[in-house]
């Protein structure tokens, strides 16, 4: 199983388009997201994520199951830094 965790502006390995992983958020960011543009050419870079973004609402708790005994749960807390941040 793989994802991606987006958290505030860390954009790092998003603008390359064969990205193709689910990318896990907090619902602002999931909105905003697909809307970030080019500061160049005022492109959409993000648009072809859209259907790979998983909004997560904060202090709700996912959980991933990577086998039997081995899983990780996720809790995102606002971090009232800008639209969208967690901890």
């Amino acid at each position: 199983m793989g994802a991606y965790f987006k958290k505030q502006d860390h954009m790092h390995g998003l603008e390359n388009p064969n990205f193709k992983e689910k990318v896990y958020c907090t619902e602002q960011t999931a909105l905003l997201l697909p809307f970030m543009e080019k500061r160049t050419s005022k492109q959409f870079m993000y648009s072809y994520l859209k259907e790979l973004v998983v909004p997560v609402p904060y202090y709700e708790t996912i959980v991933f199951e990577f086998s039997q005994h081995n899983s990780i749960k996720l809790t995102f807390l606002p971090a009232n830094h800008c639209p969208g941040a967690a901890l």
